[in-house]
């Protein structure tokens, strides 16, 4: 099977805010976890949920002071404890020709199309403000292809980072997870169990990028595209 390997969507987040403070949020874009750009901000999407599990949508925008390219999520916290950042980017229906091409829009209408799939990111973050439990099991939010650590708390060198990885809320067992932090200079594997869980131990101080994509050939449209590819982001600190 021959998949696009595209551009994602990332959150970026301070590791611990106090109460109080306003919260500021980092949306990079690229490819293999890389940054090479910025996203276009029209098919960005992104919420927030508080700890009561209200939501709020917020308005990405771009600081041109700013030499970082990225856009910025900002939101200001009413109460204390963990809250869930979840952005999400429709990068639309791209086709691949046989002379090695790449078009965006309908299959259709391109001649000699050999691959089309219509491209969908999520990306999620966990954000601790002010004082929260010392470790606690993240909520469900119940979107298409979920990686959430069974247990969170503020991780530090040395320790283990599991995580559960749900497709449609089903554990998507046989999954590859890919795997990349601070410093590193390439991305590494590993594989999710039948039980959807996956295990990384975290070596190193910084912020860590765990991404998983999935192709749905149940999903294909007629004359639109073969497949749905679904990829997922979970951002975490580590600490020193």
């Amino acid at each position: 099977m021959f998949v696009v390997q595209g551009h994602e969507l990332w959150i970026e987040y301070p590791g611990k805010v106090p109460s109080g403070a306003d919260v500021e949020s980092l949306l990079k874009y690229g490819h293999r976890l890389d940054p090479d750009g910025l996203a276009d901000i029209s098919r960005v999407r992104i919420k927030v949920y508080d700890p009561r599990r209200s939501v709020q949508r917020l308005t990405p925008y771009v600081d041109p002071n700013r030499t970082t390219r990225a856009l910025i999520a900002s939101f200001t916290p009413e109460v204390k404890g963990p809250y869930n950042l979840l952005a999400e980017y429709e990068a639309g229906v791209w086709n691949r020709t046989k002379d090695g091409k790449h078009y965006r829009g309908p299959k259709a209408s391109f001649e000699g199309t050999v691959y089309s799939a219509y491209y969908y990111g999520y990306s999620r973050a966990l954000i601790p403000v002010g004082e929260t439990p010392v470790e606690f099991s993240p909520e469900l939010l119940n979107y298409e292809l979920e990686i959430i650590p069974t247990l969170f708390r503020r991780f530090r060198v040395g320790e283990e980072l599991v995580l559960h990885v749900l497709y449609e809320g089903k554990p998507l067992g046989g999954a590859t997870m890919k795997v990349i932090a601070t410093g590193m200079e390439d991305l590494f594997e590993t594989e999710v169990d039948r039980d959807g869980l996956a295990q990384v131990s975290l070596d190193r101080p910084g912020i860590w990028k765990l991404l998983v994509r999935h192709a749905d050939k149940s999903k294909g449209v007629e004359g639109e595209y073969d497949e749905r590819v679904v990829t997922s982001v979970f951002t975490v600190n580590c600490f020193p």
